[in-house]
C-alpha cells in the first residue's frame, strides 16, 4: 500500500456525478465522509474527554448538592422541631 492511498485527501471524498438529479446525495456523502474521516481522528480523544467531563461535573454537582442540603437542615429543619407551632404540620411518625 502506497503513501498515497493510506492518507486522506478531499479530493477522494467523493467522486461529482455528471447528472444533476443526485447532487444531494453527493453533498450528503461528502459530509459524511469528512465526518467519519474526523471521527476516527478525534473520536477517542473526544470520548474521553466527555466522559471526564461529566464526571467532573457530576462530582461538582453532588458537591453542590450537599452543600445546599446541610444548609436546608441547618436553617428551616431546626426552626420545623424546636417545638413551634409548624410541626402540627408533620404526621405523628415523622416526629417520633
Amino acid at each position: 500500500m502506497n503513501d498515497q492511498q493510506q492518507h486522506f485527501h478531499w479530493d477522494n471524498v467523493y467522486q461529482a456525478p455528471t447528472n444533476k438529479r443526485s447532487c444531494f446525495t453527493k453533498r450528503r456523502k461528502s459530509y459524511l465522509a469528512i465526518s467519519m474521516y474526523f471521527y476516527n481522528k478525534l473520536g477517542d480523544i473526544l470520548v474521553i474527554f466527555l466522559l471526564f467531563g461529566f464526571s467532573y461535573l457530576g462530582g461538582v454537582i453532588e458537591i453542590a448538592e450537599e452543600s445546599l442540603l446541610s444548609q436546608i437542615q441547618s436553617s428551616t429543619m431546626m426552626r420545623f422541631f424546636s417545638g413551634s407551632d409548624t410541626t402540627t404540620i408533620f404526621d405523628s411518625t415523622y416526629l417520633r
